[in-house]
C-alpha cells in the first residue's frame, strides 16, 4: 500500500484506523479493510522511513499456513518502507488467558493442529524465534503466531528433522511456560519423570501434558479437564511472577 506523503498516511491512520496494540518494535492498527497495519516505531516525522526492506518483510509471502501469520504487502510512504499489512484474526494473547480455566481437551487438539504447519515451515528452512508474547488464541481456541519479524531462513541446515525438532521445542516451550511456570512447578518436581521432561523440554508438550494430567487426576481422585480442578496442588507462592506474566488473580 502506497501513500504519497507522511501527512496523508498520518491522516489515514488517525481517521480510518484503530490502534490494537503496541510493542517494542511497532504499533498495530486495524484498518477499514479489516487488515492489520503494523507501523514501526523508527518511522517518524523526522526520518520518514524504517530500517526494514520490502524483500525482508515479504520473504515469506505466499506461504499458506494457518498457524503463522505473515505479511501480505508492505506499507510505503513516498517510496520508503514504514511497515506491512497482514490479515486480521480475532483472538487474544495466550499470556492474557488464565491457564486454570482452559479446557485441556481443546488445548491438546489445538496443539495437534499446529504440528503440520510447524513441519511445513521447517521443510522450507524457516526458523522460529520470538514466539513468546506473540502466540495468540483464536475464538475457536486454536493457536496462531503473529509478528514474524525475527523469523529467519536457516540456509545451512540440510536436515529438516533437526530443524523441525528445534522449531517444535521453541513452540512447545511457550506452552510449558503457560501451563506450569509459577503454577505447578512444585507438583511437577515431586515426580522424577515429570521433572526430567519439564527440565529438558525436549519431549513433545502433548506427551508431558498427558502424564501431567494423569498425576493430577490421581491426586484429585477423578479425571480432570480443567486445571482449576487441581487448584489444591498449585505452588504455595503462585501469586509471584518470576518467569511468565500473569495478569489474573487466583
Amino acid at each position: 500500500m502506497f501513500f504519497k506523503s507522511y501527512k496523508s498516511f498520518n491522516e489515514f491512520i488517525k481517521r480510518s484506523c484503530k490502534s490494537i496494540g503496541s510493542g517494542s518494535q511497532a504499533e498495530c492498527f486495524l484498518g477499514p479493510d479489516n487488515k492489520v497495519y503494523k507501523v514501526y516505531h523508527d518511522f517518524n516525522i523526522h526520518s520518514n522511513e524504517s530500517s526494514y526492506t520490502e524483500d525482508f518483510l515479504l520473504r515469506f509471502k505466499g506461504l499458506d499456513n494457518d498457524t503463522f501469520l505473515f505479511a501480505e504487502d508492505v506499507i510505503s510512504v513516498n517510496g520508503k518502507i514504514v511497515g506491512y499489512l497482514s490479515n486480521f484474526i480475532p483472538g487474544k494473547p495466550l499470556a492474557d488467558i488464565n491457564p486454570l480455566t482452559i479446557d485441556l481437551n481443546d488445548f491438546e487438539s489445538s496443539v495437534l493442529k499446529t504440528r503440520n504447519d510447524i513441519a511445513d515451515i521447517s521443510s522450507k528452512n524457516i526458523v522460529l524465534y520470538d514466539v513468546c508474547f506473540n502466540m495468540m488464541v483464536r475464538n475457536d481456541n486454536s493457536f496462531f503466531v503473529k509478528d514474524f519479524d525475527e523469523f529467519s531462513y536457516d540456509v545451512r541446515s540440510r536436515d529438516n528433522k533437526v530443524l523441525l525438532d528445534k522449531n517444535k521445542k521453541i513452540f512447545d516451550g511457550e506452552l510449558y511456560l503457560f501451563l506450569i511456570d509459577n503454577l505447578f512447578n512444585e507438583f511437577v518436581n515431586q515426580y522424577k519423570d515429570l521433572k526430567e521432561l519439564y527440565k529438558d523440554r525436549n519431549m513433545d508438550v502433548l506427551y508431558f501434558l498427558k502424564l501431567f494430567r494423569k498425576y493430577l487426576s490421581e491426586n484429585v481422585g477423578k479425571e480432570i479437564r480443567y486445571l482449576m480442578e487441581a487448584s489444591d496442588f498449585l505452588n504455595d507462592n503462585c501469586e509471584s511472577i518470576p518467569y511468565y506474566p500473569r495478569n489474573f488473580k487466583i
